[in-house]
């Protein structure tokens, strides 16, 4: 059930890694396909500094998630995991090959789910056009709205140049739904918008509030995971995804003009600077 789940992630959270990563190995174990577990396996083994098992993990969520793209080609859902697990293994060249399919077999579509647009949003060079991933998002952003449609239309304006557009979708969808569990990721967005205006105070404190939940600690010393164990793990993905792009843009004094380019389980830098809690 899904007690196992929040039990490994909350071994993990507290940094008991080898625990967690047991707990998930022994769901797979039982259920090799098991995306969830994958995921879960492979973020506990690059959180605890083991890279290149992490990549491996990530490869193999990616392979799963072909085989659902395989089986229906349709499903923007399927297409968004395993763009996910491309960009988590460090495969940038096929994500970006991705990116081109969704645009042309989902975007023709007459309904469009906000998870094709999403699907190709993860990085900044996914696509050298980025305004039919904007025509897609604001398709599924018509009414009635939810707060993951405004998320995603936020983060289509900002790989479209648009910081200013970017802020406005990420506040209406805190606005739309204060309590969507990854509402989060509009702060990681809206980190993003500040820095590419140049309003560095801003984003950097933005950032600050993607480490850990508002409000005080538990009655175990711990703040809770900023997303919950609930999520979905492409939730997940999107904010180890972002914040480490974030990090880089706004931390470091220098962006990486890849932050991918190892190839390998997200871009190289301190583990420490990426867990829970801070």
């Amino acid at each position: 059930g899904s007690g196992i789940y929040r039990l490994g992630m909350t071994l993990r959270l507290v940094g008991r890694f080898d625990e967690a990563i047991a707990i998930f190995q022994t769901i797979l174990d039982r259920k090799p396909g098991d995306e969830q577990a994958r995921y879960q396996l492979g973020e506990t083994q690059y959180r605890s500094g083991r890279t290149s098992e992490a990549a491996m993990s990530f490869r193999q969520l990616a392979d799963d998630a072909r085989r659902a793209v395989a089986q229906k080609p349709d499903d923007a859902s399927a297409w968004l995991r395993l763009a996910e697990a491309l960009v988590l293994a460090g495969d940038l060249e096929e994500y970006r090959r991705t990116c081109a399919a969704v645009i042309k077999r989902i975007g023709t579509l007459d309904s469009v789910s906000s998870d094709a647009a999403r699907a190709c949003c993860l990085m900044p060079d996914a696509l050298a056009d980025f305004r039919p991933v904007v025509a897609l998002a604001e398709r599924a952003a018509k009414p009635p709205t939810a707060a993951w449609t405004h998320y995603t239309l936020a983060l289509a304006h900002l790989r479209a140049g648009d910081p200013d557009e970017a802020l406005r979708q990420a506040r209406k969808s805190l606005t739309v739904d204060p309590n969507w569990h990854a509402s989060v990721l509009n702060r990681v967005v809206q980190a993003l918008a500040h820095a590419k205006l140049g309003q560095m105070a801003e984003a950097q404190a933005m950032l600050e509030t993607t480490r850990r939940p508002p409000g005080p600690p538990g009655p175990d010393g711990l703040h809770a995971d900023v997303l919950g164990t609930s999520a979905a793990w492409w939730d997940s993905a999107d904010l180890l995804i972002l914040r480490r792009e974030a990090e880089a843009l706004i931390l470091d004094s220098q962006f990486p003009e890849d932050p991918f380019r190892h190839g390998a389980a997200v871009p190289a830098g301190p583990v420490q600077s990426d867990r829970l809690p801070r």
